[in-house]
């Protein structure tokens, strides 16, 4: 399914995962899903993207000992319990599929230089040339 923006809350923040949790318990979408899902004997399947900092802090709190999210681009898998009757409960980290860039400023840095040096010679044929092409044409202008 596409996602849906109508059901941002009108006011955000600070970020509180059970206030989260409840917020989203309170979507019949969301009951819905889980409910036929349940009725299919099929697990529900989510997707949540958010800030490195706050997956953290929030893994952290479910047992999560990595000391950080690579680089803000880690995929990882997690079971979320839920109650049919209460919402949802405790979330289990269960598996990582993605561990990040492998220390991305460093990479950024290269990509850039790399750029900045084709700019530069680039910049130098186009002189050379406008420089020879005026040569010559001062040359046919005397002749």
């Amino acid at each position: 399914k596409r996602l849906v923006f109508d059901w941002m809350p009108s006011t955000c923040g600070p970020a509180d995962w059970d206030a989260f949790l409840k917020w989203l318990w309170t979507r019949s979408e969301v009951r819905d899903i889980v409910a036929e899902r349940l009725a299919q004997q099929r697990r529900p399947c989510f997707a949540l993207a958010s800030h490195g900092n706050f997956l953290h802090n929030l893994l952290a709190k479910s047992g999560w000992n990595r000391t950080f999210l690579g680089n803000n681009a880690e995929a990882v898998a997690a079971v979320l319990s839920v109650d049919t009757s209460s919402g949802f409960g405790t979330l289990k980290v269960t598996a990582v599929y993605f561990n990040g860039f492998a220390n991305p400023p460093l990479a950024t840095f290269w990509m850039f230089l790399a750029f900045a040096i084709l700019v530069v010679v680039a910049l130098g044929i186009l002189i050379a040339r406008w420089r020879q092409r005026l040569a010559t044409a001062r040359c046919i202008h005397r002749g």
